[in-house]
């Protein structure tokens, strides 16, 4: 059975390397082969990850004023839920707010899966996506 205590900390010091958008700061934390799922959106590797940050970068121009603010975190097993509300600058607007649904699969001390929910009806409205392109 996993320790859930650290497996939570170990997800906020994650949260916060994972906002930075670079791969030298959060990859430290990722299993070798992890998977990534926004949605039904899912992609394997660590390459999945920077696809996502890199997207980020483009969607959050001024990524230093975004904040996090957790309302729960909870651990069982090898999984970690996060429940927190998103607030940031986007490429569209200055006021986005969304909640966010994180989950983490623990697995010898590494995140081996991340999945993120939210609602995207939100997403879609505070932020300019065209500058994805067609195939993200």
């Amino acid at each position: 059975m996993a320790d859930t205590e650290a497996s939570k900390a170990l997800v906020q010091r994650y949260l916060e390397a994972f906002r930075t958008f670079d791969p030298d700061v959060y990859f430290p934390f990722l299993a070798e082969n992890p998977t990534y799922m926004a949605g039904m959106n899912i992609r394997q590797g660590r390459d999945a990850f920077k696809r996502n940050t890199d997207a980020g970068k483009l969607l959050y121009p001024r990524p230093e004023e975004a904040r996090n603010e957790i309302i729960a975190t909870i651990a069982e097993g090898d999984w970690v839920a996060v429940l927190l509300k998103r607030f940031a600058p986007t490429n569209k607007v200055d006021d986005y707010e969304n909640l966010y649904g994180m989950f983490f699969e623990i697995r010898d001390g590494k995140i081996q899966t991340q999945v993120e929910l939210m609602d995207f009806r939100v997403s879609t409205d505070k932020f300019d996506l065209s500058v994805l392109g067609t195939d993200f």
